[in-house]
């Protein structure tokens, strides 16, 4: 029997509980199990809003489910989430071999990034603990001799006002002998 990779997207109403879209998941991954297929990865992307209204409904919650099966699965599974209430949507395709180099590299990226972020973490401690010893070592009591305060007098600010007689003289300069101001 011949066995495919499959990637099914599956929109399912969001009115319902937590709970109810947890048994819906554990129900559709039931399907799949149960027809012989293998699940790869379960992509849980959660309530989000739909582009227009489906069945009087505005918003969904979305699932990716990719895995492998045999070829006949497909329209008995198909069949069952179509009689489901609770999906309101889904789209299931083959994966050809680049979408699966595709999710294989993003995968092993993924898990190394994850290595890096703990072998970051145990490092940062690491460092954190050399640092507290060193300075644990360093540490000397000091005692503290009083300081004595020295009052110094400040200095007055000086006003000064060029800027207003520098205005006035350029207020006379263009007034004229009859006492108005030049235009």
């Amino acid at each position: 029997m011949r066995r495919n990779h499959y990637e099914t997207a599956v929109i399912i109403n969001a009115a319902l509980d937590d709970e109810q879209i947890e048994a819906e998941l554990v129900k559709i991954s039931g399907i799949i199990t149960d027809g012989g297929g293998v699940i790869s990865e379960t992509e849980k992307w959660g309530r989000k809003r739909l582009a227009y209204t489906i069945n009087k409904n505005r918003i969904g919650y979305y699932v990716i489910y990719r895995f492998e099966a045999p070829v006949d699965l497909i329209a008995e599974f198909e069949r069952l989430l179509k009689i489901d209430e609770a999906v309101v949507r889904f789209l299931t395709i083959r994966l050809e071999k680049e979408a699966l180099e595709y999710f294989a590299n993003r995968k092993t990226e993924a898990e190394a990034a994850e290595l890096e972020a703990v072998e970051f973490e145990v490092v940062a401690d690491d460092e954190a603990d050399v640092i507290e010893t060193e300075a644990d070592e360093a540490e000397v009591e000091v005692e503290a001799e009083p300081v004595a305060v020295v009052e110094e007098p400040v200095a007055e600010p000086v006003v000064e006002t060029p800027v207003i007689e520098a205005a006035e003289e350029v207020v006379a300069e263009k007034t004229d002998d009859t006492g108005e101001q030049s235009k």
